[in-house]
């Protein structure tokens, strides 16, 4: 018998049909209701707009190495540490770096609201 397979037969856990009829779908651990579910999807759609936003506005707001920094730590996942790797330079350096772009995507985001515009263009889709 491999591993796996006792593994898995230690972690088995058997219940007849009629003990699982007794729960209802709305007490199931991923039961979303109607108004969950627009929720969810207005969130989202206000949190693609940003990113679009984001991403357009990236090259003309930030430095080189900002926009390096914040690729490497949002979108590609890295640790400050391996962007100092990455960019030769130390792991303090990648944070601030990443706070200064951060700032003044923040600072612009809030002087120009043509993301909202995006968004209010998605929503009547």
């Amino acid at each position: 018998m491999s591993s796996e397979n006792s593994r898995a037969q230690r972690f088995r856990v058997t219940l007849a049909p009629a003990i699982m009829d007794r729960f209802l779908r709305s007490q199931g651990a991923w039961f979303e209701t109607a108004d969950d579910t627009r929720e969810r999807l207005r969130r989202n759609a206000r949190s693609d707009a940003l990113l679009a936003w984001v991403v357009a506005r990236m090259p003309e707001l930030l430095t080189t190495r900002e926009r390096q920094c914040i690729d490497l730590h949002y979108f590609r996942g890295l640790s400050y540490r391996e962007i100092g790797e990455a960019t030769s330079t130390n792991k303090t350096s990648a944070f601030r770096a990443v706070e200064r772009g951060i700032r003044k995507l923040r600072e612009a985001k809030e002087k120009d609201r043509s993301w909202e515009r995006a968004l209010e263009r998605l929503k009547r889709r």
